[in-house]
């Protein structure tokens, strides 16, 4: 699948697919991202209750993991941008902290039945995204 990439002004951009139809509008203004990749910050985690922490190379492994800072949670940013209502809302709107079994959740999560649909089309927007910024 060929993914366009249309920007319409600073805050507005469309991603259609070869049919024209589009995946997404207003990547800038939807769910807070103001870019194309996932927030991925390079700091020293917080610990939480048990001691545990967020762990960076889990970014690696996981590129479409995502950190909030603020809260202290993980989300799947390809989820969180795509997605509907039949989705795992620890990933998408409540956030992940349960880093005991955070890998074991990330596999989980990652071989969902609706998750590689939309990590797919995430890694093609990206794709796009960055030849066309070349």
């Amino acid at each position: 699948m060929k993914i366009y990439l249309t920007i319409q002004s600073s805050k507005s951009t469309i991603f259609k697919d070869q049919t024209n139809s589009a995946l997404i509008t207003n990547i800038c203004d939807n769910n807070n991202h103001t870019s194309i990749e996932p927030s991925q910050p390079k700091i020293d985690f917080r610990l939480d209750y048990d001691k545990r922490k967020f762990l960076f190379n889990w970014f690696a492994l996981y590129p479409w993991l995502e950190y909030n800072i603020e809260i202290n949670k993980a989300f799947c940013y390809a989820c969180k941008t795509f997605s509907s209502n039949n989705t795992n809302k620890a990933f998408i709107s409540e956030g992940y902290a349960n880093w005991k079994n955070a890998i074991s959740s990330f596999i989980k999560h990652q071989n969902s039945e609706t998750s590689p649909k939309r990590h797919e089309i995430f890694k093609k927007i990206q794709q796009e995204y960055m030849q066309s910024n070349r």
